[in-house]
């Protein structure tokens, strides 16, 4: 018996029993295989029938470090980039809907932002930091081998095989100009000849378990604190005495005119009576009732059902597999859920010798509600969720009788308060109850079809011969009704507005594969290819007012046209690309990739070239490492590559797929005609930017495989960066879109883990992984004159209403704040104070907003180091597993918390943070809270670092239970499982309530739709 190596591909083959055909024998594929040593008499082939058992050895790499990489597969001791592998067992064991927020604390350098927990709604990812300033930093993604223009958060995790998040140059550069912000590259599960059938069926519930801010709960507390507002406005604006004041402010707390409406006088006391003038307290009076507490009535227990079926069979000449799967589920917000059904059918076919065919066909349906969750035409005051973030406690959701009791509505209900009556009404959001998301609509529904179909034709013993064509077609409408009663479109009778949109995007790729092993101990690969991809939208928009029907969004139900738009934009990239790899000794691997991009975006400069270079050396084989036991294995790797950005971000849409050209809107002239009005000024001269990357890291593994890891070091710098240059007045337009500038990004990523107790019943591991990146700009860019810019100032998106909080420039990042420093409390008059640098960097206090300098204060939004550690354990048939997320530095603006700090001119206007009770109140006090004024100190505040707030974080992300009952000997079943998971189930931060995972920057805001606090049982079978 002789042992031999050979290369065993992944689809054919899994450990235990495998039958042969006569005479068949194994071919080295060094792309799609892994090395499995077993003994086989010689000539190495099987005769009919021959059973063989692949065992495999521990002294070789693992069948589950197969890795899917750009165009193909490899073992990750041959990969010379950064490409991390996640299984399909993580998408599964999470309660995501959608994929991207399940990939949360798995790869180190993978940020996810939880931007909402509407159900069904993706979260937004960054990889490596932020490699752009005003393009797209949205990472590629490829769904079988295909890149992917869709909606991600169609894909059923279930149907998931695993994924793989290419960070660098070297593992990405073969997507070229779509590669710049990494690649994640979806596999889906695909047949097997093994006969399968697997159900899982998930039950459970979504709540809220993180907490708001702290606000003033207490009616009595915030009369006494609106009512102190009023008395130091008294003294300072009007000149009284604080005896006048005092009584000023007892007149004035219900009146509507500079106060809470009368009516909201919920005690059995005059209105004037409720404080006590001379001491400024709560004077005892009894309530006619108590305030409901609006969350209680906004927010609800929703229920979640997951289940999937799934079909796998095959023999060596067909395989399929075949799933179906429905999610429904409601959000924890009144009126949010989705509902969404899968079904996917992957097949591959060996029709002849020389022809394989794959062929996977999926296609979703769902359906989703969000009526009045996010701001809208401008008004800020549309969310329901700001009702549950800053209602004032002294407000009733029910409107109530002069002896304070509900009034029923006729129809086994009460009368909601919407906030308007004749002569006054509520100060805060007027028009709007929890009764507003029942009357309001936002439904989206959507069809999704996704197929691709291959042919691999091998020709000869070394070349295969691969067309992969692949299609996606998206329909979805989108019906938005408010209701006619209440609100922002009271006036107008209600209105209905109408998205309907498709997205068709087509790929097709011809390659041509080399591969052969030769001497014994080289193996080289190459493949050159061709692809060509088009991509077009198309969207119409119409709005009608004047409803016939509160509750049909259809527009035969509204009378009023208000306006009608559509646009299409489309998109064609053509490809060339080739890459070759070598390997010598399975110990020594390098590759070089090349790709140039034509694309349809620009003008003058369509085609760039993109490409990279690698190498790896696994150290542990080397003879002098034969004496080093602890050291099991031992690995370096280098790469070097450009990659770039052709997903420009201009502001418009029609900008973003069409910038070299001058575009124009159509518009009636008022006479009859057409006027033209130039809304953006296109560049003939503009093109994408790139981004040039040096990736070096080290992987190993120590003590018997107790202790593995990886350390990354990465470097990056985007050029050729799209920003708008200000333009000379005369020339008719403000600004241009050029490519100019330097961005840099660099850092470290670690990833480790350690085995710490294996039994034959217990084992235990911990792994812990984090990064580490640095961000700055190397180089403005230029004015029209040639002049490098100094300093351009960056803020939030209009919806949160501030602007101008970040400061671009030289030496700085994309997110240090540049905004007025806050000095404080003046402790003799309670005023608010900002500092004022004069040119020498001396610095004063001033206490008139508009005289503070505006300038770096020292603090950016990008943290020092963010990750995850998980701790795994089990036994025997019971396991746990717990995964934890952790952000160390950086500082978020808290605007919400900034918003519940106001001391508006109204009483009753927006509640108060329980750090109000820090407030300064007599002369000589040290304190950071300025004094209430009723408004008087309209600025105190305004933007500034005193709402910078540590974005520093621990939460429990995950937390996962399951017991395996392994019933295969009794009842013939391959799987029989249970479990019970929970994610998002608490967080420590910096305030209560303030949760910077949900922006990129940490950013706040009163409509942010918290993430889901899921709790979730769950079953499968396998036959």
């Amino acid at each position: 018996m002789s042992t031999v190596s050979f290369l065993a591909v992944l689809s054919a083959f899994s450990f235990g029993q495998y039958q042969y055909l006569p005479n068949q024998s194994l071919t080295p594929d060094s792309d799609s295989a892994k090395i499995i040593q077993k003994d086989l008499p010689p000539p190495h082939q099987f005769t009919e029938n021959q059973q063989v058992t692949l065992i495999a050895d521990s002294s070789v790499i693992s069948l589950d470090e197969i890795v899917v990489v750009a165009y193909g597969q490899q073992t990750k001791e041959s990969i010379t980039g950064s490409a991390v592998k996640v299984s399909g067992e993580v998408f599964s064991n999470k309660n995501q809907s959608e994929l991207t927020k399940a990939l949360a604390g798995e790869v180190a350098g993978l940020q996810v932002f939880n931007t909402s927990g509407q159900p069904g709604s993706i979260g937004t990812i960054r990889i490596r930091g932020f490699g752009s300033a005003n393009s797209s930093r949205d990472p590629l993604f490829v769904v079988d081998g295909a890149p992917y223009d869709g909606d991600i958060s169609a894909i059923n995790p279930a149907d998931i095989e695993s994924a793989t998040v290419l960070k660098d140059a070297a593992a990405a550069a073969l997507y070229g100009s779509r590669a710049a912000n990494g690649v994640i590259i979806i596999n889906t599960k695909r047949g097997s000849r093994q006969n399968s059938i697997e159900v899982d069926f998930n039950r459970g519930i979504n709540i809220r378990l993180l907490p708001l801010y702290e606000t003033i709960s207490s009616p009595e507390r915030y009369a006494e604190l609106g009512w102190e507002s009023l008395r130091n406005y008294g003294m300072l604006a009007n000149g009284l005495s604080q005896e006048q004041a005092g009584v000023f402010a007892s007149e004035n707390i219900f009146n509507a005119a500079r106060g809470i409406a009368p009516q909201y006088n919920l005690w059995n006391c005059a209105p004037n009576e409720v404080i006590n003038p001379a001491t400024g307290q709560f004077s005892g009076a009894t309530r006619k009732y108590t305030p409901e507490n609006w969350a209680d009535y906004m927010f609800r227990t929703g229920q979640r059902t997951t289940a999937n079926i799934r079909f796998s069979c095959g023999t060596d000449l067909l395989r399929h597999y075949t799933s179906f799967g429905v999610v429904d589920e409601e959000g924890y917000f009144l009126g949010s859920d989705l509902l969404r059904l899968n079904v996917r059918n992957n097949l591959e076919y060996k029709a002849r010798d020389f022809l394989r065919i794959t062929a996977n066909l999926s296609y979703a349906y769902s359906e989703s509600n969000s009526a009045m969750q996010n701001d809208i035409g401008g008004n800020t005051f549309y969310s329901a969720i700001r009702l549950a973030n800053e209602m004032p406690t002294i407000y009733s959701i029910y409107e109530r009788d002069a002896d304070g009791n509900k009034i029923p509505d006729g129809n086994g209900g009460f009368v909601y308060d919407y906030g308007l009556h004749e002569g006054y009404q509520r100060a805060y959001m007027p028009g709007y109850s929890p009764r507003t998301i029942a009357l309001d609509q936002n439904k989206r529904t959507a069809s999704q079809t996704d197929g691709k179909l291959n042919f691999e034709i091998p020709f000869h013993k070394n070349f295969t011969f691969l067309s992969a064509n692949s299609f996606y077609y998206l329909g979805a409408a989108q019906g938005i009704l408010t209701n006619p009663y209440y609100g922002i479109y009271k006036n107008m009778g209600g209105k209905i507005n109408r998205y309907d949109d498709y997205t068709l995007s087509v790929t097709n790729t011809q390659m041509l594969r080399f591969n052969r092993r030769f001497a014994d101990n080289h193996s080289l690969g190459a493949f050159a290819g061709h692809e060509s991809s088009l991509y077009r939208f198309h969207s119409d928009y119409s709005e009608k007012s004047m409803l016939a029907n509160a509750t049909v969004p259809e527009f035969t139900n509204a009378v009023k046209q208000e306006s009608t738009e559509g646009y299409l934009v489309e998109r064609t990239l053509e490809s060339y690309f080739a890459q070759v790899k070598y390997n010598f000794d399975e110990k020594y691997f390098a590759d070089v990739s090349f790709r140039r991009d034509g694309s349809s975006r620009f003008k003058n400069h369509k085609w760039g070239n993109f490409g990279s270079a690698g190498a790896a050396w696994i150290v542990s084989k080397e003879t002098f490492m034969d004496n080093i036991k602890f050291i099991n294995n031992l690995r370096l790797k280098a790469s070097y590559g450009i990659y770039g950005n052709e997903n420009i971000n201009l502001g418009s849409v029609n900008a973003n797929y069409y910038p070299s050209e001058n575009l124009s809107l159509a518009i009636n002239d008022g006479q009859g005609g057409i006027s033209y009005v130039l809304t953006y000024t296109g560049n003939p001269d503009l093109t994408w930017e790139k981004s040039s990357m040096f990736n070096a890291g080290l992987d190993f593994i120590l003590l018997d495989h107790r202790v593995e890891g990886e350390i990354e070091f990465f470097g990056k710098r985007t050029s050729n960066m799209i920003f708008a240059r200000q333009m000379a007045p005369s020339l008719g337009y403000a600004f241009k879109s050029v490519n100019d500038a330097l961005l840099s990004n660099s850092g470290v990523e670690f990833n480790f883990t350690g085995n710490i107790l294996k039994t034959r019943d217990w084992n235990v591991s911990l792994s812990v992984n984090g990064a580490h990146c640095k961000n700055r700009i190397l180089q403005m860019p230029k004015d029209e004159t040639g002049v490098e810019k100094t300093l351009e100032l960056k803020g939030f998106a209009p919806t949160t209403r501030i602007v101008n909080c970040y400061g671009w420039a030289k030496g700085h990042s994309l997110y240090d704040y540049y905004l007025p420093e806050y000095a404080g409390v003046n402790p003799e008059t309670g005023q608010a104070q900002w500092y004022v640098y004069a040119d020498d960097g001396t610095k004063t206090t001033t206490a008139k907003y508009s005289e503070a300098s505006l300038v770096f204060v020292g603090k950016s939004a990008i943290p020092d180091l963010t990750g995850a550690f998980a701790l795994r354990a089990g036994y025997k048939n019971l396991s746990l597993a717990v995964q934890f997320l952790y952000n160390i530095g950086g500082y978020g603006y808290d605007y919400e918390y900034a918003q519940q700090m106001v001391d508006h001119a109204t009483v009753g206007y927006v509640n108060w943070n329980t750090d109000i009770e820090r407030r300064w109140t007599t002369p000589g006090q040290i304190t950071d809270v300025p004094r209430l004024t009723a408004g008087y100190d309209a600025d105190a505040a305004s933007v500034s670092s005193r709402f910078l707030t540590s974005m520093s974080y621990l939460s429990l992300n995950n937390l996962r239970v399951e017991y395996d009952f392994k019933l295969s000997k009794f009842l013939k079943l391959g799987k029989f499982k249970v479990w019970l998971s929970a994610d998002n189930l608490w967080a420590k931060t910096a305030r209560q309530g303030y949760y910077p995972t949900a922006r990129e920057a940490g950013e706040s805001d009163a409509t942010q739709y918290i993430g889901l606090s899921t709790i979730t049982a769950g079953l499968k079978i396998a036959f």
